[in-house]
């Protein structure tokens, strides 16, 4: 994968999903550089209804999802059938 987009990532899962794949582990063991496009396309897997499990964290992998980790949860929480009737 570049180091710079996460391209070839997307259309990896892309293809797969395409092949009728609904659940992979990615290994991200070699990621070094990660962005919010690697995280969008990470969220996107699951949001189509597909499980995805990361093995092997790289730190960069670790320290992106912990930096977005209160967005994910804000955002996950505001779509809960029981937050539409909180606001």
């Amino acid at each position: 994968m570049s180091t710079s987009s996460a391209a070839p990532l997307r259309a990896s899962l892309a293809s797969a999903a395409d092949d009728g794949c609904t659940g992979l582990i990615l290994d991200t063991s070699r990621v070094a550089f990660r962005d919010s496009g690697f995280l969008a396309v990470l969220d996107w897997w699951p949001r189509q209804g597909r499980r995805l499990r990361l093995a092997n964290r790289s730190r960069a992998v670790r320290h992106l999802l912990a930096a977005a980790a209160p967005a994910r949860r804000r955002r996950a929480h505001a779509g809960s059938p029981t937050a539409a009737g909180r606001s």
